[in-house]
């Protein structure tokens, strides 16, 4: 059976979907984005000014890519015209101040709902998980950082959240990792105590925008220190790993490179320290969705890397068939991303301070 996709909005990430879907052999039978409606029709893509005239369409499930602030307005108006309709939202879910709004809706919509957070859907974190297991390794430490230079669409308007700061567009990314590699690995990964979280405020950069980095600092209910961090501004705070850049920054006029690695440091039954890195793609110098892991002895050199066949957002996405056609588990359900984006807000909220004890999703 051939899937009849609805998708709301047609701008970047869209036309990504877009192609990812029919790559999975689902039928885009709509667009609806009045301001780049010449766009998806220029692509071939029949275009409705509102959902409700989208609605003859006939779609099975609906893809909501529009920017984060009006996805509330959009689930809100989908659920309205249809109580048991499917749906995919981009991550994040909604804004901070939507939240309350979403939980009323899922908790009387009928359909399912399914957050476009692919870093549920990376190999790489279940490639780092299992590498520790293979080594045996009591895990001491955590680390998960994304980050990139954004200067060029910081000036130009995207990927700013006076809410969440940095945390707005990668924060989502830093929870999913953490959340699959404790499901991978067996571990609780969450604060079991005080959280440190300190921002990136530099004055003697100017295409530093305010609130454009931030590090996050706690530890576990089994001791396990958790480091989590991510810049817009391509400060990169933690350059593990044998591709990490070197220096530590990101240059503005490099728009490609990004340093998103998920690292693991621990001990194996004889004492012997060790690290293992997964450093996320795209990674400089191999082809796209094509990502490493990396391991060393700590203090040793690098041992060849492994590559991971990665494409996790066509991943997710077909996970996502697999959810709505019956035949598989919801891979981002949207609860836990409100949970995920209420610990968000909760330290965005912070300047630098501590959370209390037992502050978790």
């Amino acid at each position: 059976m051939t899937l009849r996709c609805a998708l709301v909005g047609y701008g970047r990430m869209g036309r990504l979907h877009a192609a990812k879907w029919r790559a999975l052999g689902v039928e885009v039978v709509v667009v609806v984005d009045p301001r780049t409606g010449a766009r998806a029709a220029a692509d071939g893509l029949p275009v409705a000014a509102t959902a409700a005239q989208a609605l003859r369409a006939g779609p099975d499930f609906w893809d909501v890519c529009v920017p984060t602030g009006a996805h509330a307005t959009v689930l809100a108006e989908v659920c309205g015209l249809d109580g048991d309709a499917d749906l995919v939202v981009e991550k994040p879910l909604c804004a901070p101040s939507d939240m309350a709004l979403v939980r009323g809706l899922l908790a009387v919509h009928g359909g399912r709902v399914v957050v476009g957070e692919n870093y549920h859907s990376s190999l790489v974190t279940t490639a780092v998980a299992e590498t520790a297991g293979r080594l045996g390794l009591t895990v001491r430490r955590l680390v998960v950082e994304m980050s990139k230079h954004r200067g060029a669409d910081v000036h130009a308007g995207r990927f700013q959240d006076l809410s969440l700061g940095a945390l707005g567009y990668e924060g989502p990314h830093l929870l999913a990792v953490l959340a699959e590699y404790g499901a991978a690995a067996g571990v609780d990964p969450w604060p079991a105590g005080a959280t440190r979280v300190d921002f990136h405020d530099r004055p003697d950069s100017a295409d530093a925008p305010p609130r454009s980095g931030i590090d996050i600092r706690y530890a576990t209910a089994r001791g396990i220190e958790v480091a989590l961090s991510t810049s817009v501004a391509g400060f990169v705070s933690h350059p593990l790993g044998p591709r990490a850049p070197r220096p530590p920054r990101l240059p503005a006029e490099d728009r490609t490179t990004r340093h998103r690695v998920l690292g693991v440091r621990g001990t194996d039954p004889r004492g012997d320290a060790w690290e293992v890195v997964g450093t996320f793609e795209p990674v400089t110098g191999l082809p796209r969705c094509t990502a490493t892991v990396s391991v060393r002895r700590a203090g040793g050199a690098w041992r060849p890397d492994r590559t991971v066949a990665d494409d996790s957002l066509a991943r997710h996405l077909a996970r996502t068939v697999d959810h709505f056609t019956g035949r598989g588990p919801n891979p981002a359900p949207p609860e836990r991303a409100l949970d995920h984006l209420a610990l968000l807000h909760a330290w965005s909220r912070l300047r630098p301070a501590l959370l209390p004890q037992g502050t978790t999703p």
